[in-house]
């Protein structure tokens, strides 16, 4: 997920980095997302999206 994140031209919403892996949903994506925020390997906006 961090290299779609970094390949992204713009912040990215939790629903648009599932739908890049087949069969994943928002709600499984985000903790993963959450977590790589906490080690700094993405940031979380205060939007909800989130950037590499």
């Amino acid at each position: 997920m961090q290299t779609v994140l970094a390949a992204a031209p713009a912040p990215l919403a939790a629903q648009d980095i599932a739908r890049t892996f087949r069969g994943k949903r928002a709600a499984t994506v985000r903790p993963v997302l959450d977590a790589l925020a906490a080690i700094g390997q993405a940031r979380r906006l205060e939007d909800g999206r989130y950037a590499a």
